[in-house]
């Protein structure tokens, strides 16, 4: 019983691989595998120039935290420096990085030989 209780609610920390697994299905909502690893394909990646992510990276950078600074804006009580400092809380480096190991991404990443990822 407590083998299938952990299965239905995965940790964060626990060391899954499998797309299937719980721990994805947010992910899994709103990007297919195959979309997934071209979402985290960095531009070293291609041997050919121009090919990459770029548009992933605008979508990221620019729409997502608008689609979040919206969302403060409406529920969110405070001014605008206040609202910017929360923004920008929640997009910090050290807590992207967190979730990107919290969900188990690495697996999904490439680049090419040039680029260092660096092991956790």
């Amino acid at each position: 019983m407590e083998d299938e209780k952990r299965q239905q609610q995965p940790h964060s920390k626990d060391n899954f691989k499998k797309w299937e697994y719980p721990l994805f299905n947010d992910l899994r909502r709103m990007f297919s595998r195959a979309r997934l690893r071209e979402v985290l394909t960095h531009s070293s990646f291609y041997e050919e120039e121009g090919k990459g992510n770029s548009r992933y990276v605008f979508a990221g950078m620019f729409v997502f935290k608008g689609m979040v600074g919206d969302v403060l804006f409406r529920y969110a009580a405070g001014d605008g420096k206040r609202l910017q400092h929360v923004l920008g809380n929640m997009f910090r480096q050290e807590r992207l990085e967190r979730q990107f190991d919290e969900w188990h991404l690495r697996q999904f990443a490439r680049a090419g030989e040039k680029f260092d990822i660096p092991e956790t």
